[in-house]
């Protein structure tokens, strides 16, 4: 088959055509580049809007100073009960009544100051703890409040020489309960202060 002559007139035509053809897709991509600008945009708008959003719920969630215990609370509870007990020898007349109660109000003593150091920390900082996280939070910290405080009265007494290892339990028992009051009221106290 002889081959067919594209006359120039027609080659233009279709040059053109295929030009037109070209132009119409480069519209075409640059219609979905400014799509997906705006959609990229959009996005990072939206991204923006949620960072927001996450570190406004980060600051609403946040722990309360008073929902953690960590050393600071025990070294603050130490400092308390040792200047409760220690800064008027309050010790020392302690551990003369002590003499004259019986065990069973020892107990009651330790119950009493376990009460003193709950009602101090409630009344005082835990009142901006929301009301149901109370009594989860409350006793945990109380609890390590006490004790820090029962343990520092132990290392006081045995310090100033008043109990040793020869010492009766009952005696170190009606001792501490003693002065329980007073070491517990100094340790809550004492936590309550700073952040």
């Amino acid at each position: 088959m002889p081959k067919k002559s594209i006359s120039r007139k027609d080659g233009i035509k279709e040059i053109t055509k295929l030009e037109r053809e070209q132009i119409q897709l480069e519209k075409q991509q640059l219609q979905e580049q400014k799509k997906m600008q705006v959609l990229e945009k959009r996005q990072l708008e939206e991204l923006a809007k949620l960072e927001k959003l996450e570190k406004e719920i980060r600051s609403e969630v946040r722990p309360h100073p008073l929902r953690d215990i960590t050393y600071r609370d025990l070294i603050k509870a130490t400092i308390g009960s040792i200047v409760g007990m220690v800064a008027h020898f309050t010790f020392i007349e302690g551990v003369h009544i002590a003499e004259t109660i019986t065990i069973a109000r020892a107990s009651i003593l330790y119950l009493l100051s376990f009460f003193l150091g709950g009602s101090l920390l409630y009344l005082t900082g835990f009142r901006k703890v929301k009301q149901k996280l109370v009594l989860k939070i409350l006793p945990l910290r109380l609890t390590v409040i006490y004790l820090t405080a029962l343990v520092w009265i132990v290392l006081v007494l045995f310090t100033f020489g008043i109990v040793d290892l020869t010492t009766q339990f009952n005696e170190i028992y009606k001792q501490v309960a003693v002065i329980s009051i007073i070491a517990v009221i100094g340790a809550s106290a004492a936590d309550l202060i700073g952040e």
